[in-house]
């Protein structure tokens, strides 16, 4: 990838571009903001690592320049202090992540490879956008195949990056299955609620890693950035997906039966169908799984959560149907 390396201490800027070109990248550097969007704006850059406090124009003002020019513009703000304010404007503005100084060299590599998924499906995106434009109407199916594929690659990618997430989505998927046989829907729609389940957290590609592998408890401030991974996984799915109800899923796998969950506080029967299975498929594959603040919930801990959330967080008929599956160790 050519990258933009933005900072006024020369040192941080040699630092950033030796590690950077040992992993294989092309490095242009620019000491403050009004360099760096010059360069931006003549050159294809893949990525730019702007430094957020500089003379002059700072990052804030060079980061807006930059997505005023290219909207999908993947840019990694750099900062000298954990400011939970300053990330989450900038992260409001269309920054794509932030890092804090000093940065170790696997963090940034880990970083570039966020951005490499993102740029991918971003120019799948765009290629989705200009086949509808010029309606090369044959190839759509292939496309779509493939922008499905990719979403799924990044889920993939995504659950790796956390042992204690490898594997959340498909089991996901195993719960809403027996599910879907429990209540007999048409077998056509089965491959639709499978796909829906794999990628129900797709959003999460865009939430910082610094906040998604967080060991311990979230902020509140932090736990609003998770948030947004439901409107993320939306946009990210809308342009290629045909069937509505996998964006429905994306879109709507944390609101809860009494409308008091996120992001629109939908209600009863408000919430899709296909998305109350999911619901209540995800809160399960939480309780059956360890994480790195507590350990894997046990079967009478289990019950007794499905019992008390029936009407509340879960739509009562699936609670009853996941309880039954559950004392029969269908679903383990």
């Amino acid at each position: 990838m050519e990258l933009l390396i933005v900072d006024d201490n020369k040192a941080v800027r040699d630092y950033l571009r030796d590690v950077l070109i040992r992993d294989g990248h092309i490095c242009k550097a620019a000491s403050d903001g009004n360099e760096a969007v010059e360069i931006y704006g003549k050159n294809k850059i893949d990525c730019v690592f702007l430094d957020f406090e500089m003379p002059g124009m700072d990052g804030i003002s060079a980061a807006k320049e930059m997505l005023n020019m290219n909207p999908d513009a993947s840019i990694v703000m750099v900062t000298g202090f954990e400011d939970m304010e300053i990330i989450r404007s900038t992260m409001r503005l269309g920054v794509f992540d932030y890092l804090i100084k000093p940065i170790e060299p696997q963090v940034l590599v880990r970083v570039l490879n966020k951005v490499e998924e993102r740029n991918a499906l971003l120019k799948l995106k765009r290629e989705y956008q200009t086949m509808l434009e010029t309606k090369v109407n044959e190839q759509r199916e292939k496309l779509e195949e493939m922008m499905f594929a990719t979403v799924k690659s990044l889920v993939k990618a995504l659950e790796a990056r956390d042992p204690y997430t490898s594997g959340h989505s498909k089991q996901v998927k195993d719960i809403a299955l027996k599910l879907f046989d429990e209540f007999k829907y048409s077998k056509d729609d089965r491959e639709v609620l499978a796909s829906a389940a794999l990628v129900h957290d797709v959003g999460k590609v865009g939430v910082p890693d610094s906040i998604l592998l967080k060991p311990g408890p979230l902020t509140n401030a932090e736990y609003d950035e998770v948030k947004k991974h439901t409107e993320i996984g939306a946009d990210i799915l809308s342009p290629s997906v045909s069937d509505d109800r996998i964006i429905d899923v994306v879109h709507h796998h944390h609101e809860r039966h009494d409308g008091k969950g996120f992001p629109d506080g939908l209600k009863g029967d408000e919430i899709p169908e296909f998305t109350r299975i999911i619901i209540i498929s995800d809160a399960l594959s939480a309780m059956l799984s360890e994480r790195p603040y507590r350990e894997k919930r046990n079967r009478k801990y289990i019950l007794k959560e499905l019992d008390e959330n029936s009407g509340t967080q879960f739509n009562p008929e699936f609670a009853a149907a996941t309880t039954k599956l559950f004392k029969e160790r269908k679903i383990t």
